[in-house]
C-alpha cells in the first residue's frame, strides 16, 4: 500500500488572475482542483439553512478573547453539497462524506451536495453580493423543518447502502419521507447505543441514501431552485452549454444538469467512472466530503478495468496499480 502514492490537491483562489488559465490547464491535463474564495455557488440552499448557535464553551472562549461573535464556526456534523455538472472529461471516483445535500452522481459519507457546472444567472449589482451565502466558515446546520415545508412533497431517489452498480436506484419516495425517517437527528447521532434497539423500519430506513436527484426536471423544484447560484468569476470555467440544452421554462438558461445527494455519514461510494464525458464539480453545504480520484486515463489499465481496490491494496494481484495517478481530499464547505 506504501507504494500507492495519493498526491494532495492543489487549492486554488478564484480570485488570483491567473485561476483560469490554471483551471484550463488542469482540466486539459486531468488534473483535479478545488477552487476556493466564491461564495454563493449553492446559492439555493439558504432557504434550508440557519446559522449554528455557538457553544457554552465558544461563547466563554470569545468573551476571554474579547470577542462578540455569537455564531459557532465550527464544522457541521451533517454535510450539504453542491455539485456541478459541466463539458469536461470524467474522472474516476470514489469516496466518503459526511451527512449531505448535494447535486450530483457521488455517493459517501453522510453528506448533501448539488452537482452542476455551469455559469448561472445571478445580481450582478454590489448590494445583492451581500446576499450570497458563504459558507467557508462552516457556521450553517441544515434545517429539516425548512426543508420539509419547501420541497417535502418531491419525489426523490434512494439507493440501498449495498447498491446494484448496474441499476442503483432502489425506489422514489416523497423527499418529507427521506428527511423524516433517514435523515439523522441529534437525537439519533448522539446515543449509537439506542440504534441497536430502534426498531427493524428505522435501521432499514437509515440505510437510505438520497441519490442524484435532478431536480431542475420538477417543474415545482425547479422553479424554486434553479437560476440561484452565483456564476465563477473571471470565466474560469468558460462557458456551460448545458444551460442551451433544455427548454423548460423551470430551468431554461440553466443547466439541468444539476443533482442533489443525502446520505449519512456512513455512507461510501464505490470506485466507478462517470460516463459521458461531462466534469463533475462538489461542494458541500453542510460537513466535508472525502474525495478519492484517479486519472481518467489509468482507470482501464492501472486499475484493471475497476476491479482493483484502493481501500484494501494488493499489488501482487494488481502491480500496476502502483502507477496509477491518483489523489485524496477532504472538501469542505466554501470549496468546489
Amino acid at each position: 500500500a506504501d507504494q500507492v502514492i495519493f498526491r494532495d490537491v492543489e487549492r486554488i483562489d478564484v480570485n488570483d488572475p491567473n485561476a483560469g488559465k490554471i483551471v484550463k490547464d488542469a482540466r486539459i491535463n486531468g488534473t483535479p482542483l478545488v477552487l476556493v474564495g466564491h461564495v454563493g455557488w449553492a446559492n439555493f440552499s439558504k432557504r434550508w439553512l440557519t446559522k449554528k448557535k455557538a457553544t457554552k464553551e465558544e461563547n466563554e472562549t470569545r468573551e476571554w478573547k474579547g470577542e462578540s461573535n455569537s455564531t459557532s464556526e465550527g464544522g457541521a456534523a451533517n454535510p450539504i453539497s453542491i455539485d456541478l455538472t459541466n463539458e469536461k472529461t470524467p474522472a474516476i471516483e470514489e469516496g466518503g462524506q459526511k451527512e449531505d445535500l448535494s447535486s450530483a452522481t457521488d455517493e459517501s459519507k453522510e453528506s448533501t451536495t448539488a452537482s452542476k457546472e455551469e455559469e448561472t444567472t445571478t445580481p450582478s449589482n454590489e448590494s445583492a453580493s451581500d446576499d450570497l451565502l458563504d459558507l467557508s466558515k462552516q457556521n450553517y446546520e441544515l434545517n429539516v423543518k425548512k426543508m420539509i415545508k419547501d420541497i417535502g412533497g418531491e419525489d426523490v431517489p434512494v439507493i440501498k447502502r449495498h447498491y446494484n452498480e448496474e441499476k442503483p436506484i432502489h425506489g422514489r419516495i416523497a423527499a418529507e419521507k427521506f428527511l423524516t425517517n433517514c435523515w439523522p437527528t441529534s437525537e439519533s447521532t448522539t446515543v449509537p447505543q439506542q440504534q441497536d434497539k430502534a426498531p427493524k423500519n428505522q435501521k432499514n430506513a437509515a440505510n437510505l441514501y438520497l441519490h442524484q436527484w435532478q431536480f431542475p426536471l420538477s417543474d415545482t423544484a425547479g422553479r424554486k431552485l434553479c437560476h440561484q447560484n452565483n456564476a465563477l468569476p473571471n470565466g474560469i470555467m468558460g462557458e456551460d452549454l448545458l444551460k442551451y440544452w433544455l427548454d423548460l421554462p423551470q430551468c431554461k438558461l440553466d443547466s439541468p444538469l444539476q443533482y442533489i445527494f443525502m446520505g449519512r455519514e456512513d455512507t461510501l461510494s464505490k470506485l466507478h467512472r462517470d460516463p459521458g464525458g461531462l466534469e463533475i464539480s462538489i461542494a458541500p453545504i453542510v460537513g466535508k466530503k472525502e474525495c478519492v480520484l484517479v486519472h481518467r486515463s489509468d482507470g482501464s489499465n492501472c486499475l484493471y478495468h475497476l476491479t482493483a481496490s484502493l481501500e484494501d491494496i494488493d499489488l501482487q494481484r494488481h502491480p500496476l496499480l502502483s502507477q496509477a495517478r491518483t489523489w485524496r481530499t477532504v472538501v469542505e464547505p466554501g470549496e468546489i
